[in-house]
């Protein structure tokens, strides 16, 4: 594996972002993440899992959305963000000589594979 950095297991993770309220990130704004949206990117995370890729950092983001984030070898910066119905996948290669060279998947879950795909590719080479 290319990936950095130990992480928590999902169901720690998980048990944290269930916990929060709305307001959780300055008193006002960060929207509680609803069961919908936990499910969803639980579901999605364990499909990763079970294609064999590793357990990311999770983070809220303040719209309500999951956010999962991987430290590499690679001087690659690699997210996803998981909203009910939707994933969205980011990967900006920080290389020298990559010019921040960036890579952008927004699809519904039916068709995450190419997430699936395009995380294999810089996660476990």
């Amino acid at each position: 594996s290319r990936v950095l950095t130990p992480v928590a297991p999902l169901d720690t993770q998980f048990t944290r972002l269930a916990g929060l309220a709305d307001g959780w990130l300055d008193g006002t704004a960060g929207k509680a993440l609803n069961p919908a949206t936990l499910t969803a990117a639980r579901s999605f995370l364990d499909l990763l899992a079970a294609h064999g890729l590793p357990v990311p950092h999770c983070y809220p983001t303040e719209d309500g959305n999951v956010r999962g984030e991987w430290s590499t070898r690679a001087r690659h910066e690699v997210s996803i963000e998981c909203s009910v119905t939707r994933v969205y996948y980011h990967d900006v290669d920080c290389s020298p000589g990559c010019d921040d060279d960036a890579e952008e998947i927004d699809v519904e879950y039916a068709d995450a594979l190419e997430v699936i795909n395009a995380l294999r590719r810089v996660l476990v080479r």
